[in-house]
C-alpha cells in the first residue's frame, strides 16, 4: 500500500516499482479511507500499462 494526500491537498504522488516488473502484468487499487481507517470511496481499478 502506498499513502496517497491528505484530504484538500492536490499534487501527484509517484512510486517506483521494481524494473523486473512488467507493465502489462501490473494492476492498482485506489480507495479513500477517513481519519478513522473507515472506507470513505469506492475502490478504482487501474490497468497501469492501459491506463483505464
Amino acid at each position: 500500500m502506498v499513502a496517497l494526500r491528505e484530504s484538500g491537498e492536490s499534487g501527484s504522488t509517484s512510486v517506483t516499482i521494481p524494473g523486473a516488473w512488467k507493465a502489462e502484468s501490473i494492476e492498482a487499487y485506489a480507495f479513500a479511507v477517513r481519519a478513522d481507517g473507515k472506507m470513505a470511496s469506492d475502490t478504482l481499478h487501474v490497468n497501469i500499462e492501459s491506463g483505464n
